[in-house]
């Protein structure tokens, strides 16, 4: 999706504007603004797909390179109400019958409607349960034959936990914690602005994904459509993963 472009488009130019000018973050009119417009403007643009949860993680990463670069706590507030406000605008105005407020309402206790807004969740929390603490074996999911959409791609969490169990999911976890953290480490140790600014964007992106999908899975939060980094199915999420872990080798490379 186009959505999957736009995340890496909004880091490489966050990361260029703020480094030409480091005193500009400090700036609401010349830093933050500028920012906010173009982030919105893509928030916008994606949210008429219609797909709110990948605009809302570009919404994220924005602010999260903000902070990073100095941002003044009292606009990134500013910034996060704002945000609050349109997500709740984009709740209740929905093009798509409803759904999205249904979500909303129904995933503390998506069993109320297991044949409706509530059936992905339930049959991932069948998949997560099944699987217990070692998994029913490589390829014997049940759930992905049939019962749990998109398996392959936005609950494909639900199938590693069914098959692999608590187990794989640990182990799994374990390496995605690894990875952020040479990113946090690769972003500290940069020899300049933009290194640490593209690095902490990156590193930013694959956090927010992650904690997204693991949520969604497990029925903690509204479910989103948001792909598991590197293992999801989809060739532009894939592609572009793929392009920022090159950008971060490249900038772990070179350190002052």
């Amino acid at each position: 999706m186009p959505g999957e472009v736009a995340k890496l488009g909004i880091i490489l130019f966050i990361a260029w504007y703020l480094s030409e000018n480091p005193e500009r973050i400090r700036s609401f009119k010349y830093g933050i603004l500028p920012m906010m417009a173009l982030a919105g403007g893509v928030f916008g643009l994606i949210y008429l797909q219609p797909n709110l949860s990948t605009a809302i993680t570009i919404f994220i990463i924005a602010i999260g390179m903000m902070f990073v670069a100095g941002a003044k706590i009292s606009h990134l507030f500013v910034i996060g109400f704002a945000g609050i406000v349109a997500g709740v605008f984009a709740i209740f105005v929905d093009p798509d019958g409803g759904y999205r407020l249904a979500r909303m309402t129904h995933f503390t206790d998506p069993f109320q409607d297991h044949l409706a807004s509530g059936y992905q969740v339930v049959q991932s929390l069948y998949a997560l349960g099944s699987g217990g603490f070692r998994g029913v074996g490589f390829g014997r999911s049940i759930q992905k034959n049939l019962y749990l959409p998109d398996a392959h791609n936005d609950f494909i969490l639900s199938i590693i936990g069914e098959e692999l169990g608590f187990l794989g999911i640990l182990l799994l976890l374990t390496a995605y914690m690894l990875l952020i953290w040479r990113g946090i480490n690769v972003s500290i140790n940069a020899k300049d602005m933009y290194g640490s600014l593209l690095a902490s964007g990156v590193t930013i992106m694959m956090g927010v994904q992650l904690i997204l999908h693991v949520a969604t899975v497990t029925s903690s939060m509204p479910p989103t459509g948001i792909t598991l980094p590197f293992v999801s199915y989809g060739g532009n999420a894939i592609w572009m993963f793929m392009i920022a872990m090159g950008l971060l080798i490249n900038i772990s490379r070179y350190k002052p």
